[in-house]
């Protein structure tokens, strides 16, 4: 008899169908949003010299969802509810000179009351606002660990799970400034670890540049790149494992003007959702206004959060 393979991606009823008493069920819980980014600050103005406006830090990744395989009894005849768990809220990006809104955590996902997976999969932490120009970033957000417990399904044959672990995308720190000097960049995300079924880890974003010096002002500091969470789809579904990082690339800082006006921050730059178990990407931080003769630059609001990814069940019979 062929195997037959249902997918649910999202919460309905499945009717057991005649003759079937075990089902091979795999389900995960959405994961959490992404932490918003810390805003950046303003350029100091005045007489030189003055400083730039520092960058807010990133925003971290939502933590990866974890899926459990078991083997469980069914009735044929009688339907049961599918619960899928909705991934988890990205965080607001902070004002400038505040810290960013942390992720929301993800719900679980079930099959009737057979089986259940729902852990806490947390948001990301939020990214620290820039609390002044010069030296003086926004605190970085602390990484999540992204726990996995998954197996390769294959037929009916009862799986043994394979314990799983990968690091998220660590955030970044936001760029400095100084007297006279051209903003700097926010701090590069880490690699981060290789899930042993997940495929490779996630990349953070890049960073910017800061902005440019003028005489003696400086130039506003870049936002910070932010980090990134690794999913779980090829553990479960057999297709190749995405790549490419939901955290947000960090934005220039202001340049600076000694003879007038300071220039604004870039606008920060918003995680992407994740998909396939990921976490939502965290948000760039803020980048810093240039200092100006006349005024500083603005500072920017931290990027938001990206949505976490939603659960998943899987049923297999034959």
């Amino acid at each position: 008899m062929p195997r037959t393979v249902k997918v649910f991606t999202s919460s309905g009823n499945w009717t057991c169908p005649a003759g079937v008493t075990r089902v091979l069920c795999t389900i995960r819980p959405g994961s959490g949003g992404g932490g918003g980014g810390g805003g950046g600050f303003a350029g100091a103005v005045g007489s030189s010299p003055k400083n730039g406006g520092a960058a807010g830090a990133s925003g971290g990744a939502g933590r990866g969802a974890a899926s459990i395989t078991r083997r469980v009894a069914v009735i044929p005849g009688t339907v049961y509810t599918i619960t899928v768990g909705a991934g988890g809220g990205g965080g607001a990006g902070g004002a400038a000179g505040t810290i960013g809104v942390i992720g929301t955590a993800g719900s679980g996902s079930q099959l009737g009351s057979l089986l259940v997976d729902s852990p806490t999969m947390s948001g990301g932490n939020p990214g620290g606002g820039a609390t002044s120009t010069g030296l003086s970033t926004g605190a970085a957000a602390t990484n999540n660990i992204s726990g996995a417990n998954q197996a390769f399904v294959l037929g009916l044959n009862d799986a043994n799970p394979t314990s799983v672990l990968g690091v998220d995308g660590l955030p970044g720190q936001g760029g400095i400034s100084a007297n006279g000097f051209a903003g700097q960049p926010g701090t590069s995300c880490l690699l981060s670890q290789a899930g042993i079924l997940t495929g490779l880890g996630m990349v953070g974003a890049s960073a910017s540049t800061g902005g440019n010096l003028s005489a003696s002002y400086g130039g506003g500091g870049a936002g910070a790149p932010a980090g990134a969470s690794p999913g779980e789809e090829y553990a479960i579904l057999g297709t190749a494992p995405n790549t490419t990082t939901t955290g947000a690339a960090g934005n220039a800082g202001g340049d600076a003007n000694s003879s007038g006006a300071g220039s604004s921050g870039a606008v920060s730059n918003a995680g992407t959702a994740g998909t396939g178990g990921r976490g939502g990407g965290g948000g760039s931080g803020g980048a810093g206004g240039g200092a100006g003769l006349s005024a500083g630059g603005v500072g920017r609001a931290g990027g938001a959060g990206g949505a976490g990814s939603n659960g998943l069940v899987i049923l297999e019979w034959q």
